[in-house]
């Protein structure tokens, strides 16, 4: 059974399959492009990382309190589809490469790792 909702806040909540596209269907247990209460709870780090927009279409924005060391961007069966060493508090990452779906992002600064999952439409 599937279920996809948006709710009054525009958040977008989906339980096990979600139709990205007229083409592509992503199996999912919970997805929300809500920052605050399902993304920030991955931060492993202090790293204060923001990743927007999420979901994202091309590009990929990360801003965080201290420069990022290292950023990689892996698929949901762990695979590296990308990485870099932007050596600054902003990165941009161009995906409009990228399949649509579900994607973690990792960055590493001085004090430590964070890692976020985006939606890339």
């Amino acid at each position: 059974m599937s279920q996809a909702v948006e709710d009054p806040l525009g958040r977008i909540v989906a339980v096990g399959t979600a139709r990205v596209d007229e083409e592509d269907i992503i199996a999912v247990d919970r997805v929300t492009n809500d920052l605050e209460t399902a993304i920030e709870t991955q931060d492993r780090g202090n790293l204060g990382l923001v990743v927007f927009p999420i979901p994202f279409r091309s590009d990929l924005s990360l801003r965080a309190e201290e420069p990022l060391r290292r950023v990689e961007v892996m698929d949901m069966e762990g695979r590296l589809v990308q990485s870099s060493a932007p050596n600054n508090v902003l990165a941009h990452l161009d995906l409009r490469w990228l399949n649509a779906g579900l994607y973690m992002v990792r960055a590493q600064g001085d004090s430590g790792v964070t890692t976020r999952t985006v939606i890339k439409q």
